[in-house]
Parts: C-alpha cells; sequence; structure tokens
C-alpha cells in the first residue's frame, strides 16, 4: 500500500513520482516519508526525504517492541532484492540504538531480512537499566534467519571499539 497526493509521470507513464508526504505499508513494515519516485517496470521504488519506518518483529530479545528506523533517503529495488538507506541512518528499538552513515539491507524471496549492513562510521548504544553499553566501528554487518527474524551472525570491521558499564565494573573492547 502506497499513499500520497499530486502525482506526476515521466517516461511515457513508467515512472511515477510525488514531491508530497507518502504513507506506506509493505507485510510488517508501515512508514513514511516525504516525496517518491516510482519505476513501474524497473520496480524500484525510492523514498526521496524524511524516511522513517516501524517494523514489528516476532522474534528477538524485545519482540513487543517494533524496530524504528529513520534515514534521509531510502530505495527499494525489487530485482536486486534490497533497500539502500541513505543517512544519516538510525535504528532503535526500546533503549537500543545504531547510527550510520548509510546502509542496505537484503531480503530473501519472501521480502524477509536476510542480510544488513551499516557503514561509514557506525554507533551502537544500548542505556538499559542494568548497564550502559556504547560502541562503535566503521561497518557492522549482521546475518538474520528471515524465518524468525533472529540475528544469526554480527561481524564488526574498522577501529572497533566497545564500554560495557555496569554499577562497579567497566569493561572496555578495542581492535581493528
Amino acid at each position: 500500500l502506497l499513499e500520497t497526493s499530486k502525482l506526476y509521470f515521466g517516461l511515457q507513464g513508467a515512472l511515477v513520482m510525488s514531491d508530497e508526504p507518502v504513507q506506506y505499508r509493505i507485510g510488517p513494515i508501515s512508514g513514511s516519508a516525504r516525496g517518491m519516485s516510482y519505476a513501474t517496470r524497473e520496480g524500484w521504488l525510492e523514498l526521496k526525504q524524511e524516511v522513517s519506518a516501524d517494523l514489528r518483529l516476532k522474534g528477538g530479545t524485545q519482540p513487543d517492541l517494533p524496530v524504528h528506523l529513520t534515514a534521509t533517503r531510502a530505495r527499494y529495488d525489487k530485482e536486486k532484492s534490497g533497500v539502500w538507506l541513505s543517512g544519516p541512518v538510525s535504528i532503535s528499538q526500546g533503549p537500543r540504538s545504531v547510527q550510520a552513515g548509510s546502509g542496505m539491507v537484503s531480503l530473501d524471496a519472501r521480502n524477509r531480512i536476510s542480510f544488513a549492513l551499516l557503514t561509514d562510521g557506525t554507533r551502537v548504544l544500548d542505556a538499559s537499566e542494568a548497564a550502559r553499553q556504547d560502541g562503535g566501528a566503521q561497518s557492522i554487518r549482521g546475518e538474520f534467519d528471515p524465518a524468525s527474524e533472529e540475528l544469526r551472525t554480527v561481524v564488526v570491521e574498522g577501529n572497533v571499539r566497545f564500554a560495557s558499564q555496569r554499577p562497579g565494573n567497566v569493561t572496555r573492547l578495542e581492535a581493528q
């Protein structure tokens, strides 16, 4: 579902565009943006500005809390089975958040997340009551189980730094 107003067409009707607010829903994802371009033949959708999305996961450590994403711009390409995010990109779920300069999400044939890559400097923060965790790196790559939506593997690269603070205990890690 895609809702907007003041549509205009290009390339003999194969490109649909708007500069107005956009509301969308794709499976468990709902969100908004300002402006869009949709290529009907090529199967891509570009959300031009102020992209916001909420995703309800069925698995994970906090399935009752939605994952909220914001980005400057997003482009979904059906043929390439992915979403490209221009930043700053922010992803949060309750007290946990990740920020990055840009990102890419790979989808399986049923449009479920299978892989995500955040680049251009990332920062991770968990401000839970039990402990505060703060870290960052040049890139973070995660592989997901599409069926359960759970994160299986995380690879963090480039100027990795991490700190965890609990009452009376501080742990630090630095690596390349």
